[in-house]
């Protein structure tokens, strides 16, 4: 998934030119550069996209949930969110299995990560990556989650 800059280091990182050698950790995707950069003193997986915004990383990370949903005919809603950054999609609980298998396959393909909103955790976590079971082990029971 595409995400908004979370820190000034990931805003400022450069996108390698189509001459530079690939660093061993970094995987092409579309004009997206995925690498392993540390964000907030934790190592992190993420996308360097030239010209992305905040409302363009909102947009398309709405559309590729949005879209993951309807492929596995997950029947969902837009709901008011609780950050402006950020946009809020809701499935009716009866389908909330259907919705998770969904994003886990979801952040299996796009690198993400998933945290706990509510209920609130008791102390500060980290969010955890998208594509390890046990991240959805620890979370997916949420009843709601934040997908970045």
């Amino acid at each position: 998934m595409t995400h908004p800059p979370t820190s000034s280091l990931e805003a400022r990182a450069p996108a390698p030119s189509p001459s530079d050698p690939p660093h061993r950790s970094q995987l092409t995707e579309g004009n997206d550069v995925v690498c392993e950069m540390t964000v907030d003193m934790h190592p992190r997986t993420v996308h360097v996209t030239q010209g992305l915004t905040a409302l363009t990383a909102r947009l398309a990370n709405l559309r590729l949930t949005c879209t993951a949903l309807a492929t596995a005919g997950v029947p969902h809603f837009l709901v008011p969110g609780l950050q402006d950054l950020a946009s809020a999609v809701g499935v009716r609980e009866e389908h909330r299995g259907s919705a998770i298998k969904a994003l886990d396959a979801l952040l299996a393909e796009h690198p993400g990560y998933i945290s706990t909103v509510i209920p609130r955790p008791r102390s500060a976590t980290q969010p955890s990556p998208g594509n390890h079971k046990a991240s959805w082990a620890r979370h997916g029971a949420a009843d709601v989650l934040l997908l970045t």
